[in-house]
């Protein structure tokens, strides 16, 4: 998991760390700087999210460089509803078939 941010006392929100690429738009890939090694190639999957108590977090498991937490937070923005022109954007690169 990697910290997004910090939420109320003692809560940390965290994106699941996945060794499938998946969507561009969803899974930011993360470099050999974040220091993860479960995986050969790590993704960051921006819908994957969930709230978890500090106190379990006992030791860094890795750490973002400010670009991918940078491309992290685009990728969160349209799928929970906070940039609206996002989600149009989002839902025009994902053809239906």
């Amino acid at each position: 998991m990697i910290s997004l941010a910090s939420l109320p006392p003692k809560a940390v929100t965290a994106a699941l760390v996945t060794g499938t690429a998946g969507p561009r738009y969803t899974h930011v890939p993360l470099g050999a700087e974040a220091e993860l090694s479960q995986y050969e190639e790590s993704y960051a999957d921006a819908t994957d999210l969930h709230t978890i108590p500090q106190p379990r977090f006992h030791r860094r498991r890795g750490r973002l460089a400010g670009t991918e937490m940078a491309s992290l937070e685009r990728a969160i923005r349209p799928i929970s509803g906070c940039d609206p022109s996002a989600l149009i954007a989002v839902h025009a690169l994902d053809p239906v078939m």
